[in-house]
């Protein structure tokens, strides 16, 4: 199979030609291979891609997407005995005695693990230029960011290494990612997607872990496969209905659909943006869905909801990189970890009990107002970012007279559409939509309530 061929198909679209016979599974990871060695030395999103000798014994001829090649995000999941470095050095060479439940989903499925993708430092970044293995780019251009923290995923499934790859998502990092680099990425609703055995709830409950991918049916199917609370998780969701892929062709009743168009933050709209939403809204319009601008009622003010983010954050930060640091046997110090992640460590650190409770109410009254707004509409229509895609060391920037909110202050302004949806547990996906004036992709947000019907 070659290179160009391989690249042309999704994941359902080489396992059916697997299962056809007209490819054997090994000529697809040799493919895939092939086309990793070919453009990761440019775009330098993965680490540690598995060498061709010992990719042969890892096909299998079960599961639903068997033989399809897949790429594992450097952080939230492990499999046993392979290195998993959180994108930082005080990390490294970690490898963890068991395998998550998701990446033995995974397996189950027939998907082929061919290496790890770049995160940055411990996912706290909408921008993947970690310290530690350094920055990935953009296969569109390299001049510019793929995004963060599924940089890295998002980068190598853009550029054809893989027709999709493992992500995650605590406030952005599936959906920016697939903003940057021109893909679908959907966020699911919190508790859909099972995150332990190592954690009952990623970053208090903000994490969802899916995927990034070229089509939407590779999600869909992805999402079946995975779904489903696993044994000991503190929480599930109902199943609403049997088959996401099965739903995905029927006709789709009219929509309610709030227009979301300023940002919560006050941060103005790049121009090239604001025509991308509003050519999104005009083409729902035309297919027969009703939309009406919404100024959404978030409960709480935009500081208010600022500062409770960064001491959540912060707070899971510092316990994380205690707990690496004694496992490692590792100083927390600069030889280790970033700049911006020993503030952001002290920070949290220094945070009470009674201030992670005072940001759990400042969550709750917002999930509570935004509820009502979704009584009101099914889905919200609004952009990923307020900006165009940056170029790298432009998307955020840290100096050393940065506070650990002014960090946190830097990253949510931009990105003032996304983290709702992780409050909230709703769901919540980038779609590409139109390009900017450099040709680099632009992503609108489609997002719904926690465990809608209809929705994920």
């Amino acid at each position: 199979m070659k290179r160009a061929e391989y690249a042309a198909f999704d994941a359902i679209g080489l396992a059916e030609l697997v299962r056809a016979g007209e490819v054997t599974g090994a000529e697809v990871v040799s493919a895939a291979l092939d086309a990793i060695n070919h453009v990761n030395p440019t775009i330098k999103a993965i680490i540690d891609p598995v060498e061709p000798a010992l990719s042969c014994g890892m096909v299998s001829a079960d599961g639903r997407l068997a033989g399809v090649p897949f790429l594992l995000k450097d952080l939230g999941v492990f499999r046993a005995g392979a290195r998993s470095e959180a994108g930082s050095g005080l990390c490294r060479d970690f490898r963890p005695p068991f395998t998550s439940t998701l990446v033995e989903r995974y397996d189950r499925a027939g998907l082929i693990s061919l290496g790890r993708t770049k995160s940055p430092e411990f996912g706290f970044s909408p921008t993947t230029e970690p310290r530690h293995h350094g920055p990935a780019h953009n296969p569109w251009n390299l001049a510019y960011s793929p995004g963060g923290s599924s940089g890295g995923a998002a980068a190598a499934v853009a550029a054809g290494c893989v027709p999709v790859a493992h992500a995650n998502d605590a406030g952005g990092s599936i959906r920016i990612p697939a903003s940057c680099c021109g893909l679908f990425g959907l966020k699911p609703s919190r508790g859909r997607v099972p995150v332990g055995p190592a954690f009952a709830e990623a970053v208090c409950g903000l994490g969802a872990d899916h995927v990034v991918s070229r089509s939407v049916r590779d999600s869909a199917l992805i999402l079946d496969l995975t779904r489903g609370a696993a044994s000991g998780d503190p929480y599930g969701i109902a199943r609403t209905i049997s088959s996401y892929l099965g739903h995905i062709e029927r006709p789709l009743e009219e929509l309610r659909i709030g227009l979301w168009r300023k940002p919560w933050s006050g941060v103005e709209l790049a121009p090239d943006v604001a025509k991308a939403l509003q050519a999104a809204a005009n083409l729902c319009t035309q297919l027969g869905h009703h939309v009406e601008f919404v100024e959404p009622d978030f409960g709480v003010p935009w500081d208010s909801f600022l500062d409770a983010n960064a001491t959540i954050w912060c707070t899971n930060l510092a316990a994380l990189i205690q707990f690496f640091s004694r496992l490692m046997r590792r100083q927390i110090d600069s030889e280790h970890l970033e700049e911006q992640t020993l503030v952001a460590y002290e920070y949290g650190k220094r945070r009470l009990a009674t201030d992670m409770l005072a940001a759990a109410n400042v969550f709750n009254a917002v999930s509570r107002a935004i509820g009502t707004a979704f009584t009101q509409f099914d889905v919200l229509l609004s952009p990923v970012m307020t900006r165009t895609t940056p170029l790298l060391g432009q998307f955020v920037k840290f100096t050393s007279e940065m506070s650990a909110t002014d960090w946190c202050r830097c990253i949510f302004d931009q990105l003032p559409f996304t983290p709702l949806f992780n409050v909230t547990g709703g769901t919540a996906a980038s779609v590409p939509f139109g390009q900017d004036q450099h040709g680099l992709p632009i992503g609108i947000q489609i997002g719904a309530t926690s465990g809608m019907k209809r929705f994920c």
